[in-house]
């Protein structure tokens, strides 16, 4: 008798199969779990996602409000809501109270979830079981997804988009021609429900992605039974006179000032979609790629510049083509209308048509970025996640068919799948512990309460940055709980920025931060809120002379704690 394998069979192998992957592709941080978690120790954005975790519980155990917080821009602090905050993972952390655990458990559930997900949305549409598996790894594994887990641990919270199609799908029925869906589901209606506030909970950036989507299958619904049967002629002149239109429109908007919150600056140039990171292991040390990153990203060091989704992927759309006559792809409304949403999340990835350099002009696409509000979606690279996710059904679809008919497309598919794993492959990410927490900031935890001035000092946003804040303090806070000048948030208010004027301490300190000379009539006296000044090494030649000045006038204890300087003022 033939052993049959069931759909929970498949789903237990996919979520095997992507426990394994996320396991090689972070190794060795499977070992370190609870101790280490994926970052740069001296930059980038990793240990702001510790701190949110530690500051979630931190503020429901003081009986604050968790959404403000006075422990970073003290003493005025600032929102938390238009951070990238992701609750959720603080909400996991109560129980636990070890941030890194519940960081990482929150990383590999997402990932595991990410592609179940897409696993049973491809089900959905009827997809070969092992082509539903081979889709949801290629959704949660895609070099998207992996460049971002550097750094930006709330891109990484991507399971819930593929459950939110799923069950939108469950719970509407869409007739062609018409705008509103007809409610078919009340058990489904709630299971979205509570997806949407889970994708709430997770980050606001794939929530709004989600709004778009919903709105945009409904207009593609209502308007492909009127369009489908246009004349190409009256197509082209259509869809020419959109882009003329759209340029001025867009570049008339850009040219007068109105804020885009930076989105246009951060249009990824167009060849990066067929350009492979060195980021990568099987593209690591290859001189012509750095090349093409140093000369076309306008940031190299950024992973908002990549936007390359894979080779596998380029070379499943080449046989889609090449074989749509020979073996003829039956797509329902609902498929196409996906797939339609997916091309058009793809042209949102270029607000400005900038190739090799080039600035060749501004897509309609690029009003959406000056929609206020929803313009604090303001990073176009990152549409990249939602057109792959939609046209993976289609692709697949059209696939499907040629498993059966051709004897040997089973091995070629076998060699695209290895390909994908291989390429999808990053470079070893560098880990973070405790042990790179300087001693000064541990010894700053026995010390009593009195908020902490960091030197450099400044305050930074995801579009400006005043002085300099190191983000690496984020994760020193969790050890020694004082409140921080200044920091570092994902939307800057103007009181924020406005604090610094007020002070005439912080403004000497960011004129010497800017290399200028102060006089020998610099203030006496601190007039910040604080009782501990840091200084890290490299700033010590420039800021020492300035506060041994202060302490002529002002008590204060000064103690030199490894290669650090550390100031107490005594009042």
């Amino acid at each position: 008798m033939r052993y049959k394998l069931t759909p929970n069979h498949f789903a237990l192998l996919a979520f095997i199969v992507y426990s394994l992957v996320f396991m090689a592709y972070t190794w060795p941080l499977m070992w370190n779990f609870s101790t280490h978690f994926i970052g740069k120790p001296l930059t980038g954005d990793s240990s702001t996602y510790v701190w949110n975790i530690w500051h979630f519980r931190y503020a429901i155990m003081q009986g604050s409000n968790p959404f403000t917080t006075d422990m970073l821009f003290y003493p005025d602090g600032t929102s938390l809501v238009m951070h990238a905050y992701t609750p959720i993972a603080g909400i996991i952390n109560l129980p636990l109270n070890q941030p890194i655990l519940a960081l990482n458990i929150v990383l590999y559930l997402s990932f595991i979830f990410s592609g179940l997900g897409t696993f049973y949305l491809l089900k959905h549409f009827n997809i070969n079981p092992f082509l539903c598996i081979i889709g949801g790894f290629i959704f949660s594994f895609f070099p998207y997804k992996t460049a971002h887990l550097l750094e930006h641990f709330n891109l990484e919270l991507t399971a819930c988009i593929p459950y939110f199609i799923l069950y939108f799908f469950k719970t509407f029925a869409l007739q062609p021609g018409r705008f509103l869906p007809v409610f078919v589901s009340g058990e489904n209606f709630i299971y979205l429900i509570i997806i949407c506030i889970l994708s709430l909970l997770s980050d606001y950036y794939y929530s709004i992605y989600l709004f778009y989507f919903t709105i945009l299958l409904l207009v593609i619904n209502f308007s492909y039974p009127r369009v489908a049967n246009w004349s190409l002629k009256r197509k082209l002149f259509i869809g020419i006179g959109v882009l003329i239109v759209g340029h001025f429109i867009v570049r008339g908007l850009a040219i007068s000032g109105i804020d885009d919150k930076g989105a246009l600056w951060w249009t990824p140039d167009m060849a990066s979609l067929f350009v492979p990171s060195s980021r990568y292991w099987l593209f690591r040390n290859t001189n012509w790629l750095s090349i093409f990153e140093q000369q076309y990203f306008r940031y190299p060091e950024s992973v908002e510049f990549i936007l390359f989704p894979g080779f596998c992927l380029f070379i499943l759309v080449i046989i889609f083509w090449l074989f749509r006559k020979k073996n003829p792809i039956i797509l329902t409304d609902l498929m196409k209308h996906i797939g339609i949403a997916g091309i058009i999340f793809l042209l949102c990835c270029f607000p400005v048509v900038v190739v090799l350099g080039r600035k060749l002009f501004y897509s309609i696409f690029g009003l959406i970025y000056y929609i206020p509000f929803l313009n604090n979606v303001r990073t176009p690279s990152r549409y990249i996640l939602m057109a792959v996710l939609l046209i993976l059904p289609v692709l697949l679809a059209g696939i499907q068919p040629l498993l059966s008919k051709y004897k040997h497309f089973k091995w070629i598919f076998a060699g695209i799948v290895f390909l994908a794993f291989v390429e999808f492959w990053p470079i070893q990410y560098p880990l973070i512990s405790e042990g790179n927490v300087p001693r000064v900031y541990k010894e700053l935890a026995t010390k009593s309460e009195g908020a902490i001035l960091p030197i450099p000092f400044g305050l930074r946003d995801g579009t400006e940055e005043i002085g300099r804040f190191n983000t690496n303090h984020y994760f020193y806070q969790t050890f020694h709980e004082h409140p921080i000048i200044g920091g570092y948030i994902s939307r800057l208010s103007k009181a924020n920025k406005l604090q610094i004027n007020h002070s005439s301490t912080a403004l000497e300190l960011l004129h010497l931060m800017n290399g200028d000379t102060l006089n020998s009539a610099t203030k006496n006296n601190i007039d910040l809120p604080i009782k501990y000044i840091v200084i890290e090494p490299a700033s010590i030649s420039r800021f020492e002379p300035y506060f041994d000045h202060i302490m002529t006038q002002q008590p204060m204890i000064k103690t030199r704690v490894d290669d650090y300087l550390l100031y107490e003022i005594r009042k």
